[in-house]
């Protein structure tokens, strides 16, 4: 769960110059960093996910959110995979469906339903599977409805680290997030990432949002 904290280098990812801002953007200025999770797939362990999104799962009608006012795009359960391995067409991993996050009705309770022994569906015009490559990036709202083909090569996993940024405002009672970082990880961490995972109420600004400046030199702090 908190596999982010393993090594500077993936710590790094949460701000790394390339999306920081993109999570400032997109939070008002306000990220926190939830989870950090490492994921590993293979051919023997991974079964068809099915499609969701948060709106079907959670009961909170008021999140997440996304919209965009005065020219700025807001949206506060960001969901980014750092991929650390390649994914070819045909090796399955991470779908979607584009444009999902802006929809007014529910997804069709059968849509897109895996077969038997969970097989994956037949492949649909409305869905995309993302062949990423080690080194990039997917950033998405908890609006998308995505889900995972099964991963297929017997000779190579799928390897990504799952990052969530809420809100810094968004409390521990929400029980919607991932649990609370455990001390002994937060031990480890830089005193950036301490701030970037603290809560603060709406009217403060970190000053890690405030440096305008990303953070490249965790592993300084190790």
């Amino acid at each position: 769960m908190n596999g982010f904290s393993f090594d500077p280098v993936f710590e790094h990812l949460a701000m790394h110059p390339s999306i920081w801002p993109m999570f400032k953007e997109l939070t008002a200025n306000r990220p926190r960093l939830a989870s950090g999770s490492l994921r590993v797939n293979t051919h023997l362990d991974n079964k068809f996910l099915n499609v969701h999104s948060a709106p079907e799962e959670w009961d909170d009608v008021e999140t997440p959110r996304y919209f965009v006012k005065s020219g700025r795009i807001y949206c506060d359960f960001v969901v980014a995979f750092f991929y650390l391995s390649d994914v070819h067409p045909g090796d399955g991993g991470l779908l979607l469906i584009p444009g999902a996050h802006r929809s007014e009705f529910d997804k069709p309770v059968s849509f897109y339903e895996p077969g038997p022994d969970s097989s994956d569906p037949p492949p649909n015009p409305a869905v995309t599977n993302l062949t990423a490559k080690a080194g990039d990036v997917v950033i998405m709202t908890e609006l998308t409805t995505h889900g995972a083909l099964k991963w297929k090569p017997t000779d190579r996993t799928r390897s990504f680290l799952m990052m969530r940024y809420v809100p810094q405002f968004v409390g521990l009672t929400d029980e919607n997030l991932p649990f609370p970082i455990p001390e002994e990880v937060t031990s480890r961490l830089s005193p950036k990432t301490h701030e970037l995972i603290a809560f603060q109420p709406r009217n403060v600004i970190k000053n890690i949002v405030k440096a305008n400046v990303p953070i490249i030199d965790l592993a300084q702090n190790h």
